[in-house]
């Protein structure tokens, strides 16, 4: 995914976490907990860009902490923007949801596979090869003549030309 901002700064002002007051050592302890929840559910195919601005979010309220505690000010006197918890529910919604309709988790999972293996110009019997339940998809809603193809949420898998039952899988 990325790494934390705290992380870069703890590394370039030579500070281990240990050094820092307890109420930031739980705040990053918070922080390394939203983000493996954020990292799973990614990994899963899920759209997490609201959670992920959260724990951005987040992450940044600590580096002003840990910049309080390098320069000795007191200036990060607000408290937390988000907590954890409420990244990590957030990120359960999204995982509950998905769980509602696990072919479109499915699918998704597969249009992420071949978008990362460069399959993203592919004929019927290709799709169907690399993509079985996208492919099932979208020939059970096959129109002549029409655009055909589908959408998930971080990808599509969309007919080039009506007609020429070659399909082209994009990020979104």
């Amino acid at each position: 995914m990325f790494k934390l901002a705290y992380q870069t700064l703890l590394e370039r002002n030579n500070v281990k976490e240990t050094e820092l007051p307890a109420e930031t050592q739980k705040a990053i302890a918070d922080v390394n907990a939203a983000f493996k929840a954020v990292e799973s559910a990614q990994e899963e195919g899920l759209n997490v860009s609201q959670p992920l601005a959260k724990l951005k979010r987040l992450d940044q309220w600590v580096c002003s902490d840990i910049l309080d505690h390098v320069n000795d000010t007191d200036k990060n006197t607000a408290p937390p923007p988000v907590t954890a918890a409420e990244i990590k529910n957030d990120v359960q919604a999204i995982e509950q949801e998905a769980k509602i309709d696990p072919e479109a988790l499915t699918i998704e999972q597969e249009l992420k596979k071949a978008y990362e293996a460069k399959e993203v110009e592919v004929n019927f019997e290709q799709l169907r090869k690399i993509a079985p339940k996208t492919y099932q998809k979208v020939f059970d809603g096959y129109e002549p003549d029409q655009p055909n193809g589908l959408r998930t949420d971080l990808y599509e898998c969309i007919e080039i030309q009506p007609n020429s039952e070659k399909f082209k899988i994009n990020k979104r």
